[in-house]
């Protein structure tokens, strides 16, 4: 059970993240509602890791959104596109892009009941016996992946993908995906 004090941590995220608060206008928050004591956002979101378990990952990225500064390209000063510099005149990443680990938050779901039951929708669901098409998990693509035998590394798992009613599909489409907004190419 949370305590007050976290729930009103709670409430206080929520309120930042529905309406997009900066930090900048976080902070001008108490001159609005002096009897509110709130701590920082930064103190927020550490709070609201630590109660929730997921932890935002910041990846430095090119402030044209050509590329994130991962793997073999982690140690780049600079954009290998468009020349642009990773660091500002502080040494600070001009740009970050927040990634919340998929891991977590799956297990987040899980562990809630009511979305835990709507996780279960694909394992029970039962196929079009006349072999129609009225969910995406009557697709040939999906049925495919049923047949096909687990392989990692060259070693054979054992199983089918999605043999476990609890094994979770996910689908993920790009078409026109721009992180940012000035994005001129997706």
């Amino acid at each position: 059970r949370l305590s007050e004090p976290d729930r009103a941590i709670l409430r206080a995220f929520a309120f930042a993240v529905q309406n997009n608060l900066n930090e900048t206008t976080f902070q001008q928050i108490p001159a609005a509602f002096p009897t509110e004591q709130l701590p920082t956002l930064k103190k927020l979101r550490a709070r609201v890791a630590f109660l929730s378990g997921i932890d935002v990952k910041r990846y430095d990225c090119c402030v044209d959104s050509c590329m994130a500064y991962t793997g073999p390209l982690s140690d780049l000063q600079q954009c290998p596109y468009c020349k642009t510099s990773r660091y500002d005149d502080y040494g600070k990443p001009r740009r970050q892009f927040s990634y919340l680990p998929l891991k977590p938050r799956l297990l987040a779901h899980r562990q809630h009941q009511e979305t835990a039951e709507k996780m279960q929708y694909r394992g029970d669901y039962v196929p079009d016996a006349q072999g129609g098409v009225s969910d995406v998990f009557d697709g040939t693509h999906y049925r495919d992946l049923c047949k096909k035998r687990i392989v990692v590394d060259g070693q054979d798992l054992g199983r089918t993908f999605f043999s476990d009613g609890r094994d979770i599909a996910l689908g993920l489409s790009t078409d026109g995906f721009a992180p940012w907004r000035r994005r001129k190419k997706t």
